[in-house]
């Protein structure tokens, strides 16, 4: 019974605190990480559209990337609904907790060379975000980094649902 009582508060410790969707992961082919980071949360969703066919509609090769914009016309346009807003981590947490991933727009560049850079938030823990970044699955990063990458480019967001 000990034993039995040890091995629930460990599963009980080990996941509390931390919320972490099942979002499949999407490596991002070059300069894709807005088709590739739609393309994982299609996947979430059920419906498998490959970052190439997204990329199609939404890659803009003057700008190396995607709108956020452009991400969005193109969810709504499979019959996702959408809200594309400024937000906070607050606010994040409970898309989180609402099962709907959050694609973020960072900024990964160095002092004044922006990289505006797309990321999925699949989940939180009461030290940061898990995210994909297009290269790995997973990612954890603390709040406090996170903010800096994210402040730079307008604590923008966008979520998909049904």
């Amino acid at each position: 019974m000990k034993k039995i009582f040890f091995v629930i508060l460990f599963l009980f410790n080990v996941s509390y605190g931390q919320v972490l969707l099942d979002v499949p992961f999407v490596k991002q082919k070059d300069e894709f990480c807005g088709p590739a980071s739609l393309s994982s949360v299609f996947k979430f969703y059920g419906i498998d559209i490959p970052q190439e066919d997204i990329g199609k509609e939404v890659y803009n090769p003057k700008l190396k990337g995607a709108l956020i914009t452009d991400l969005e016309d193109f969810a709504k346009s499979k019959g996702f609904k959408t809200v594309l807003k400024k937000s906070n981590i607050d606010e994040i947490k409970v898309f989180i907790d609402e099962k709907k991933p959050v694609i973020a727009l960072i900024d990964l560049g160095f002092w004044i060379i922006s990289q505006p850079h797309y990321v999925v938030i699949v989940g939180y823990n009461d030290k940061g975000f898990f995210v994909h970044s297009g290269y790995e699955e997973k990612v954890f990063i603390p709040y406090e980094d996170f903010e800096k990458k994210w402040n730079k480019l307008g604590k923008t967001i966008l979520v998909i649902y049904k």
